[in-house]
């Protein structure tokens, strides 16, 4: 049986807008294959004031079959 991997799913959490760029120029340099990616910016809050700040990057690689 012939088992061939089509997708990969990776998630991360980078603390800047300028690491999830970079985290995504450095997937699409490596990939075999298309690359799709999202990113969403996050915030915890405390007493109505920002505490932290993130973005959560999921990228996706599709391969070529």
């Amino acid at each position: 049986m012939n088992n061939l991997l089509l997708k990969e799913t990776f998630e991360f959490r980078v603390p800047t807008e300028e690491d999830a760029v970079a985290l995504i120029e450095e997937h699409k340099e490596k990939s075999l294959g298309l690359v799709t990616y999202k990113t969403v910016y996050r915030t915890k809050k405390e007493g109505g004031e920002v505490v932290d700040s993130w973005y959560i990057v999921t990228i996706t690689h599709n391969y070529k079959v």
